[in-house]
């Protein structure tokens, strides 16, 4: 952007002013404009040691002589540079070009749902199901048609063009009767042609539905926060796809769907940290991700056995209060 010292000017991409008298005295500042191929923006300043740039609200330390904020995907940017008693202030507006991409990734494990288990009785007995259902659809259209094509025969007005003709090459042109006959050979000659078409089209749609139902149940009976079933495709690959700055995903496949329960997730994760296998096939961070999404297994306040705790009661509780008339 440029270089700035403390009681100095700025050097650098700056907005331009210009003085203006009517309708009132005033001046008037134009940002400047930088165009980028990218998405996210880097400001970046020479400046002093000990410099504060705000940009946004977000502010940074100079080291090195530098002071860099990332501003991500703002088009309009509110900055500041200030020393002590000292700063300078201005805006900038980034342009980003037509920008287009496509790529794809895989996602190790796609979360689809969560089962809660529910608390225990004292057979351990509880339990919860859902069922779970995918539908895919492939739809086909045959399209077949034919046409005909027909001329009328035009019978009468062929038989009166041959008596015409006929009557033409017997009569002399000097005859009164010769404009009369010309006349009519001319019109039966420029008859318009008339065609008939005919058309016949026939659409043939075939549409096959595919559906895989699966009923899952919780069945550790092992309570909330540990008997939890995470539900999630593994292996996803996803198509993404970037146009003027916009992004969008795409589902394109996965692989079968694995339901497992979170103190299994946990064990694996101990498999892991003492160099066995992970009996879902995932790594550390993945496991830790899944957990992650049960607020009643993950460190938060809803942990299950905080909110399952059974509150311990003073014996007086339950004894009678000696100055109560009952």
């Amino acid at each position: 952007m440029g270089s700035w010292v403390a009681g100095g000017n700025f050097v650098g991409t700056a907005s331009s002013c210009s003085v203006t008298s009517s309708p009132v005295k005033g001046k008037i500042c134009t940002p400047p404009t930088i165009p980028i191929n990218a998405i996210s923006a880097i400001l970046k300043f020479n400046v002093p040691n000990g410099v504060t740039l705000t940009a946004n609200g977000t502010s940074v330390q100079s080291s090195n002589g530098q002071a860099i904020v990332n501003v991500g995907k703002a088009d309009l940017v509110d900055w500041t540079l200030k020393s002590g008693a000292y700063s300078f202030s201005d805006k900038v507006l980034i342009s980003r070009r037509d920008v287009a991409g496509l790529g794809a990734f895989t996602i190790a494990a796609l979360p689809i749902s969560i089962i809660y288990e529910p608390p225990q009785n004292a057979g351990r007995t509880n339990s919860a199901n859902i069922q779970l259902t995918s539908e895919s659809a492939v739809i086909d259209t045959i399209s077949n048609g034919n046409s005909t094509t027909s001329t009328p025969t035009w019978a009468g007005g062929e038989a009166a063009l041959m008596v015409g003709k006929k009557m033409a090459s017997i009569t002399p042109q000097t005859s009164a009767a010769w404009p009369l006959i010309n006349g009519a050979i001319s019109a039966l000659s420029g008859r318009p042609e008339v065609t008939d078409v005919v058309e016949v089209n026939a659409d043939h749609t075939l549409t096959v539905k595919i559906s895989d139902s699966q009923m899952v149940m919780t069945r550790p009976h092992s309570g909330p926060g540990h008997g939890d079933l995470i539900a999630f495709y593994k292996d996803a690959r996803v198509i993404w796809g970037m146009d003027a700055g916009k992004v969008t995903l795409t589902l394109l496949d996965h692989h079968g769907l694995s339901v497992l329960s979170v103190d299994q997730l946990r064990t694996d994760i101990a498999a892991l940290s003492n160099g066995g296998l992970a009996q879902s096939r995932l790594d550390v961070d993945t496991l830790k991700s899944l957990i992650a999404l049960d607020p009643m297994a993950s460190n938060s306040p809803l942990k299950a056995d905080t909110i399952l705790s059974v509150p311990t009661l003073s014996p007086s509780r339950f004894e009678k209060d000696k100055d109560s008339p009952l």
